[in-house]
Parts: C-alpha cells; structure tokens; sequence
C-alpha cells in the first residue's frame, strides 16, 4: 500500500497508474510499475513491466508491444478488471512497505527479502 502522492505516478485510465521509467541497470530495459487508485485514495503496486528502448513492453517474458498493441491493451484491461473491484494488496508489498517505513534501505530490503532490486523498487513507485 502507497500513500496518496501520486508525484512518480502517471495516469493511464481512472484506477490504472504507472511509475515513470526506472532503468534496471543493465543500460538498455527500463521497470515499470503497474499501480491501482484504490478508493480511500492511496496506492496498491500490483505488478512491473520492462519497457526496452524501442518502446517494447514485456510481462515477464511475454511481449505486449507498444502502448498501441492490441497485446499490450488486452493485458492492461486484464489487470484493471483483475484489481478495480475493490482494495488490493499483497503480503509482499505489505512486507516491503512495512521494511521501507521503518528505515530500510531498497538494498537492505533486497537482500532481506531475496528479491532482485528493481522488484522491490517496482513495489515502491513513490521512490
């Protein structure tokens, strides 16, 4: 859960928000999280995309295309369908948030939680 500062957040649809690019390190794939607008206001982080240079987005390893794709709409629609019904959370971005606010660093967290940093940075879009 995120505070109600969407200052790192665009818009896409009325729930539907996504961090700006966060470069993954490797100098080429961008993390982009994907954010729900729950109703009290706040944020849920609900997943990440990588966005490559040429404007490519992928799932994981299936590739949705541009923001223009059929692909990438779909896979939008899908998640906003999956999560607008109400709050969202998970236990991961609960423990994340929870590590974050009581002073972790997204390194410490990381390492803490056996996750690749992006992950953690991608459930932190206000970072």
């Amino acid at each position: 859960m995120l505070n109600n500062n969407p200052q790192n957040l665009q818009q896409y649809s009325e729930r539907l928000w996504l961090t700006r690019p966060y470069p993954a390190g490797n100098g080429q794939d961008c993390i982009i999280g994907i954010c729900f607008k729950q109703d009290d206001g706040s944020f849920a982080s609900v997943d990440a995309l990588r966005l490559n240079p040429d404007g490519i987005y992928y799932h994981k390893k299936l590739k949705l295309g541009t923001e223009d794709s059929q692909a990438f709409k779909f896979y939008i629609d899908s998640m906003t369908k999956k999560f607008s019904s109400g709050n969202y959370t998970t236990g991961l971005c609960a423990s994340i948030q929870k590590l974050f606010l009581g002073g972790k660093t997204i390194d410490e967290i990381s390492k803490e939680l056996n996750l690749p940093r992006t992950h953690v940075i991608s459930l932190l879009p206000n970072t």
